[in-house]
């Protein structure tokens, strides 16, 4: 069932330094709060479900830190232009001369999308002992003028070396049962990017340590066929 779908890794994208930097920013950047669940883009605000999810979060909006991680992935950013998901939410406006939102797939879904940038908005995480996050697909995000959405998660690891994290694995799992598809686990500096949309997947309870991630996507636009 997902045979054809992406999703890969990238070891040391970052440098331990890297880490340590895109770390202190977010946490000099506001607190730790506790997760929420979202409903969809416009559930701005979520519930807590710690039944669900538990972990922290500190999401910041920083431009020169999405920049900053592109240029450490950039040798293994998609260059070449993709087709669109099969979806009806693959839709795109841009403005026209008079400046009003013009949808320029005229309701058909865009069939190539070429990456653009990585979303600005960075999602911290921090999961302690026995925190979790139960099985999900990570959903789309569009740009409030519709030029952009989303079309792969990038979940960057910051800490989780064998000797200071133990479980907290991200699992790739089955909708046809409990069966685990694949582990990835949580290393310093390392990159998974994946599928947005369809691709179920939780974090695993964190058995021992702390593990902190970023959570961010790669932004698409539509390219004439």
């Amino acid at each position: 069932e997902n045979r054809g779908k992406i999703a890969f890794i990238i070891d040391n994208a970052l440098t331990p330094e890297d880490c340590q930097k895109l770390l202190k920013a977010a946490e000099d950047s506001a607190p730790w709060r506790v997760a929420a669940v979202h409903g969809g883009p416009s559930d701005q605000e979520g519930v807590v479900m710690e039944d669900y999810r538990k972990s922290s979060r500190i999401l910041l909006d920083d431009f020169e830190l999405a920049d900053f991680i592109l240029n450490k992935l950039n040798p293994h950013m998609p260059k070449e232009a993709l087709d669109a998901p099969k979806s009806k939410r693959w839709q795109f406006n841009r403005a026209d001369s008079a400046g009003r939102n013009k949808n320029i797939t005229k309701g058909k879904k865009a069939n190539r999308i070429q990456f653009t940038r990585l979303n600005e908005r960075l999602r911290y995480l921090k999961y302690v002992e026995g925190d979790f996050f139960e099985s999900h697909s990570d959903g789309i995000y569009r740009t409030p003028d519709r030029s952009e959405m989303s079309c792969l998660t990038l979940q960057l690891y910051l800490n989780g070396s064998k000797e200071e994290l133990e479980g907290g694995a991200t699992q790739f799992l089955s909708r046809r049962g409990p069966d685990t598809f694949i582990d990835v686990d949580p290393r310093p500096g390392r990159a998974l990017i994946f599928e947005q949309g369809n691709l179920l997947h939780c974090g695993a309870k964190v058995l021992k340590g702390e593990k902190y991630t970023i959570r961010t996507d790669l932004m698409y636009k539509k390219i004439c066929a």
